[in-house]
């Protein structure tokens, strides 16, 4: 999976999962933490349909994952190593929760220079992009 989806992924589950506020607040703040630092990029780059596909995809993720997919492109987020590193700590988070563990499965999730480098245990499917494509 490469970043962005891996990043809407998470920010998909994260929601999910504060919404049905079972969730340790460990995964809240991770959650939390990481919708924090993607609206400060949109912030800084003055990107308001960024801002505000992030906002609405916590409510409507089938609808807003397109266009929120397109921002965090167009921010280079999948390149942000703090942005992966949130991501990192959410998943993480959701894995330490039955909620979690259904929704994401296990990830682990680096990143350098490079765009992006995913690894995964016991996944069935994994698209793995690397280079100018």
């Amino acid at each position: 999976m490469e970043p962005i989806s891996l990043i809407i992924a998470a920010l998909a589950a994260g929601a999910t999962a504060a919404a049905q506020g079972a969730t340790k607040e460990v995964v809240t703040d991770a959650y939390n933490g990481l919708k924090t630092l993607i609206q400060r990029k949109f912030a800084d780059k003055k990107d308001s349909k960024g801002e505000m596909a992030l906002a609405e995809h916590e409510n409507d993720p089938d609808t807003w994952g397109k266009p929120l997919e397109k921002s965090l492109t167009q921010i280079d987020a999948g390149e942000d190593k703090n942005v992966i590193a949130a991501v990192n700590s959410l998943i993480n988070a959701l894995q330490n929760t039955s909620e979690g563990k259904t929704a994401l499965g296990k990830f682990n999730i680096q990143a350098d220079k490079i765009q992006g480098v995913v690894q995964a245990e016991n996944v069935e499917n994994i698209t793995l992009s690397f280079g100018n494509n």
